[in-house]
């Protein structure tokens, strides 16, 4: 195997999650519940500030692997729907803010969702006029703070619905 070939096979692995990405229906909601199981795992035992450390690295790492990706013509675009990592590394972001309370997670998960397919402003703006490895987690990130600002807003009202 050349060494372009193994590059390529690297850079599409970790792009889209060793080929979860690649499902034909929903590729990014399957990447995003991928991060949960990768949250309790990895991150629920480590302080917060490692976890948040260990996050930041890989947002930047990924930022790179993605533009590398693009510009060795792995995938046809940069914001290809099978790049799943974006998706992966803004929810355990979310997770990381909130407990591990089963509601928070569900909720997160619709909600990240939400602003993830549907792009509200400023999101769409960075979706459209930052066409890198860095808009590409940024507009993920984007949305996984408008999710954190609505399930926490969700939460200091939650005493006031029955469930």
């Amino acid at each position: 195997m050349s060494i372009f070939k193994l590059t390529n096979f690297f850079l599409k692995s970790y792009c889209t999650f060793f080929y979860i990405g690649c499902i034909k229906f929903a590729p990014g909601t399957f990447g995003t519940l991928i991060a949960i199981p990768l949250y309790f795992i990895f991150l629920n035992d480590l302080p917060f500030i490692t976890s948040f450390f260990v996050l930041i690295v890989f947002t930047i790492i990924s930022s790179f692997i993605i533009s590398i990706s693009y510009s060795k013509k792995v995938f046809d675009n940069i914001d290809h729907k099978s790049i799943i990592i974006d998706e992966i590394l803004a929810f355990l972001f979310i997770l990381l803010f909130f407990n591990s309370n089963i509601y928070q997670i569900i909720l997160s998960f619709l909600v990240f969702r939400f602003f993830d397919i549907y792009k509200p402003y400023p999101i769409n703006i960075i979706d459209k006029n930052i066409k890198n490895g860095f808009g590409v987690m940024l507009d993920d990130l984007a949305a996984a703070f408008y999710c954190f600002i609505v399930v926490d807003i969700f939460y200091l009202f939650k005493d006031f619905y029955v469930w």
